[in-house]
C-alpha cells in the first residue's frame, strides 16, 4: 500500500541508487530465494535454471546499448533473463 504523502523524489532516488549500486538489494534477493525455497522444501540452492532472451524495440533512452537486429532490419535492446524451477527470477541483463 503506498502512503498519502510520499517525500518528494530527490529525497528519497538519490539514497536508494546509492544503495543499489553497493550491492545492497542482491545479498537481500539471495536471502529471500533460498528462504521461499527451504518452505518449498528445497534446497537452498537452484539445480537448474532456464534461460530466455527477447528482442524488444529501442527506445532513444537505449542509447549505445540498441542494437541492429539484422534480420527484420530494427533497432532492439536485448534482454535476457534466467529463472529457476519455481520461476524465481535468478538473473536479469538488458543489452
Amino acid at each position: 500500500m503506498r502512503p498519502n504523502d510520499p517525500p518528494p523524489w530527490p529525497t528519497v532516488s538519490p539514497p536508494t541508487q546509492r544503495w543499489r549500486q553497493a550491492g545492497g538489494v542482491a545479498p537481500l534477493v539471495h536471502a529471500r530465494r533460498a528462504q521461499l525455497r527451504a518452505i518449498e522444501g528445497r534446497a537452498p540452492a537452484p539445480r537448474a535454471a532456464t534461460v530466455d532472451a527477447r528482442a524488444m524495440p529501442a527506445t532513444p533512452d537505449s542509447g549505445a546499448r540498441a542494437s541492429d537486429d539484422g534480420h527484420h532490419r530494427r533497432t532492439v535492446s536485448t534482454g535476457h533473463v534466467a529463472v529457476d524451477p519455481l520461476v524465481q527470477s535468478l538473473a536479469v541483463a538488458v543489452r
